[in-house]
C-alpha cells in the first residue's frame, strides 16, 4: 500500500489538473507510479528500524507528508523541464522538498524521531558500519587491541 496516492497528492492543490498526455503535463497514471516507487524507497530506508509496510495511523500521517513531498519534487522537475528549463536551475528549487524528505528519513532511521504507532523490527539497529548510534566505539584505532 502506498503512502501516497495520486489523489491525496491532488487534494494539497486542487487546482491541479492531470493531464491525458505525459507530453502535455502530468498523468494520474504516473503521479500512482511516482507514489509507489517513492514509498517503497521509504521502506527500504525504514526496514532496519520498523516493520514494513508500516501501518500505525499516526506514522501514517508522516509517511504520507513524506511521500507527498519526494512526489511533488518530482512533479516540479518534470513541469520545469517540459516548459523549456534547465535542469541545473530547476535543481535547486526540486532538492528543498527531496533534501527536507531525506532529512527526515534519516532522523526516523537513527532513532532521532520516531514513528508513533508503528512497530519496531527485530533487525539490530545498533552498531553498524552505515549507522550512528550515539556509543563510543569499543575499537580503539589508537591503542593496541590483541
Amino acid at each position: 500500500m502506498p503512502y501516497a496516492t495520486a489523489d491525496t497528492v491532488k487534494s494539497e492543490f486542487p487546482a491541479l489538473q492531470y493531464s491525458s498526455s505525459t507530453d502535455q503535463g502530468i498523468t494520474e497514471a504516473e503521479v500512482t507510479t511516482w507514489c509507489d516507487e517513492f514509498s517503497a524507497y521509504i521502506d527500504s530506508k525504514l526496514q532496519n528500524r520498523y516493520v514494513v509496510p508500516i501501518t500505525g495511523t499516526e506514522a501514517l500521517k508522516v509517511l504520507s507528508m513524506i511521500c507527498k513531498d519526494l512526489v511533488v519534487g518530482k512533479m516540479k522537475m518534470k513541469l520545469f523541464l517540459t516548459s523549456g528549463g534547465k535542469a541545473e536551475d530547476q535543481r535547486a528549487q526540486s532538492v528543498t522538498l527531496t533534501k527536507q524528505s531525506e532529512d527526515r528519513l534519516k532522523s526516523l532511521n537513527l532513532g532521532e524521531a520516531i514513528l508513533v504507532g508503528a512497530p519496531t523490527s527485530n533487525v539490530p539497529a545498533g552498531d553498524s558500519y552505515g549507522r550512528k548510534s550515539g556509543q563510543e566505539s569499543k575499537f580503539k584505532i589508537e591503542e593496541q587491541q590483541w
